[in-house]
């Protein structure tokens, strides 16, 4: 079954596909264990007690640019993996407008300028926006719609920026699941549909 990262690439919805909507994009390959936290009205935080898993085991993967896509489902009859990429590979959306249309179906829309980088996400029904600068090593800011945090590239919490009015968790799947996202769509490496839009 096709998830948001890792299918077997064999890139057959990439020609079959009649606008170019699919494409490729790099990704390092990691395996890691990690923690939501959970952040308090005074502005501290702690891990939760349950451990995950993010794990990312192919170094291309496939993602859907959503305004060039007609849902003609062609990608997902020739796909030898259960989910149509259309659906399940992460939809990239060239503008806010076009993203807040598509709700509520997940997706993505990244914007860059001179001095940083972002991806507004809708996972699940949550709104999720990671920030980090253009240029150079340096904080990265994630917003889930009730707390704003600043955070390191492995995830470390170093400032609360606003606060819950009662404790509140924070979901960490969804800030390592952007900041890979941002990073590889922006690549160099590959030109696509995303990094030629934001320029």
């Amino acid at each position: 079954h096709l998830v948001v990262f890792d299918c077997i690439t064999c890139d057959k919805c990439l020609p079959v596909c009649p606008n170019a909507a699919n494409f490729t994009y790099p990704t390092p390959l990691v395996a890691f264990d990690y923690h939501d936290a959970w952040i308090a009205p005074d502005g501290s935080w702690r891990w939760a007690d349950q451990t995950r898993r993010f794990e990312i085991t192919r170094p291309m993967q496939i993602a859907c640019y959503a305004d060039f896509c007609n849902e003609c489902g062609n990608c997902d009859t020739f796909c030898p993996e259960y989910g149509g990429p259309y659906i399940e590979k992460p939809s990239f959306f060239a503008t806010r407008k076009t993203w807040e249309a598509a709700a509520p179906r997940d997706g993505f829309y990244v914007t860059r300028d001179a001095e940083q980088e972002s991806i507004t996400g809708r996972i699940k029904n949550e709104t999720f926006a990671l920030t980090r600068p253009r240029r150079g090593d340096g904080p990265l800011t994630l917003d889930d719609g009730v707390v704003r945090v600043t955070l390191g590239d492995g995830g470390e919490i170093t400032h609360v920026e606003r606060r819950p009015a009662s404790e509140h968790r924070l979901d960490m799947w969804a800030f390592h699941t952007l900041r890979h996202l941002l990073a590889g769509v922006l690549s160099d490496e590959r030109v696509n549909q995303v990094n030629v839009a934001a320029g």
